[in-house]
């Protein structure tokens, strides 16, 4: 029963880079979706209308990241935006401010994704709040979809690997902490869970989307799984008949994870630290 990976996806849908021990910062995982791609409306992009984003590598450097694609010069991003380029960027039905790339970041990546599009960073003192219905602390979230982290269960992955005639890797669902040691989907019944000195509550089921279908490794769209067989018995209506309403969810919604909240910030977890179930 502990941690076993930890995962922080710098750029939105872009690649994942792996940890040893994170921070948990109010907004997620240190370094967790601060940076993000949008078009020229300022509606952010993702995989699932470019998959090929998934086959942009992220790693750190001193000053920031580096990003690079085959057959392609890398670009870096450096820390921390200048201020002199704002703009209101949307995701999904949340809006907030947003700090410009350079007209290089820019050229850059549209070129890469074949489609002309700005990078954007959020700024340190943003505070783009969770889903009011789910919201008890002022909680706030990066540019991830909605929710400061995601956890997902090595032994749930497992079970439905057992299901599909082409197992998949974790990386489908891009958790920020998978835990192992656990009966298959245990998670569902969790309310919060305490991760070496750090509380965490467990905030709502994920509801997954088309990404879960995109190998990470080459961005190709491999057919309908695991969707297919996860809405088999994984369907919101299935897993929580007499619920699924109250938790925002519908009732087709196919599950996967669970969204975290931490309730304390400015602790580190790490790759073999203990989860304890509080209730």
């Amino acid at each position: 029963m502990q941690v076993s990976n930890i995962h922080i996806y710098p750029i939105k849908s872009l690649g994942v880079i792996d940890l040893k021990k994170a921070f948990v910062a109010e907004g997620g995982l240190q370094n967790d979706r601060r940076f993000m791609i949008v078009d020229n409306n300022g509606d952010f992009l993702t995989q699932r209308e470019l998959s090929v984003m998934a086959t942009l590598a992220v790693k750190p450097v001193e000053e920031g990241f580096e990003v690079g694609i085959d057959g392609k010069e890398s670009i870096y991003l450096v820390s921390e935006f200048s201020e002199a380029g704002k703009t209101t960027v949307t995701v999904w039905n949340s809006r907030c401010e947003a700090l410009v790339g350079s007209e290089e970041v820019n050229a850059w990546f549209s070129d890469v994704l074949g489609k002309d599009c700005r990078v954007v960073q959020m700024p340190t003192e943003s505070r783009r709040p969770i889903n009011p219905l789910f919201n008890l602390n002022d909680d706030i979230v990066s540019f991830a979809d909605g929710y400061p982290m995601l956890l997902a269960n090595m032994d749930s992955l497992n079970n439905l690997n057992s299901k599909l005639q082409s197992p998949i890797s974790m990386s489908r669902f891009r958790p920020n902490i998978v835990v192992s040691g656990f009966d298959p989907f245990a998670e569902d019944k969790w309310m919060r869970i305490r991760i070496g000195k750090t509380i965490f509550r467990v905030t709502k089921p994920c509801a997954r989307c088309v990404i879960t279908t995109i190998d990470q490794n080459t961005g190709r769209v491999t057919g309908k799984e695991p969707l297919r067989t996860l809405s088999t018995f994984r369907k919101a209506k299935q897993v929580y008949p007499d619920k699924f309403s109250t938790l925002g969810l519908g009732e087709n919604d196919v599950l996967f994870g669970q969204n975290l909240v931490a309730e304390n910030f400015g602790e580190t977890i790490e790759i073999g630290g203990l989860v304890e179930i509080i209730e």
